[in-house]
């Protein structure tokens, strides 16, 4: 299991009695909420994401289907994009918010929030500047309005 859901795996049964908070029992919705909760209040985790971690982001982001999860997923992804980090990662978090946002049946509120979270990431037009143009993000914010 990677480091930040070991985390919060074990921090649930420190503080909730019974089974009712194991993984399975939460289920995908509780699973990216209690994620982002934690990447929200506990600062600390923000810099132990690791690789699989942010598989697991991307994968409800891209796979899910569901509203709320990739809401949640796009949520956490803007946190984690506080922090300044290699081009490589930027490009991966771009590739996938980029490709939910060109989904026509985008629900609104995950549409909102991708929106938000590029802008958060390429607010500082030199930080990002390698991967924003590559990657046509101006092009994208541009097809994503009616």
């Amino acid at each position: 299991m990677s480091t930040l859901l070991s985390s919060l795996v074990t921090s649930s049964s420190n503080n909730v009695q019974g089974d009712s908070q194991s993984p399975t029992a939460i289920g995908a919705g509780g699973l990216s909420n209690t994620i982002k909760n934690s990447l929200r209040s506990r600062p600390n985790l923000r810099t132990n994401i690791g690789s699989s971690d942010l598989d697991l982001i991307l994968n409800l982001l891209t796979k899910t289907g569901d509203a709320a999860i990739q809401h949640d997923a796009a949520t956490m992804l803007g946190i984690l994009c506080n922090e300044v980090h290699p081009d490589e990662i930027i490009a991966k978090v771009c590739t996938a918010l980029l490709s939910v946002l060109s989904f026509s049946s985008i629900n609104v509120m995950v549409r909102n929030e991708i929106l938000n979270v590029l802008m958060d990431v390429y607010g500082d037009d030199e930080l990002y500047a390698k991967v924003f143009e590559p990657k046509d993000v101006l092009g994208h914010f541009q097809q994503s309005l009616p």
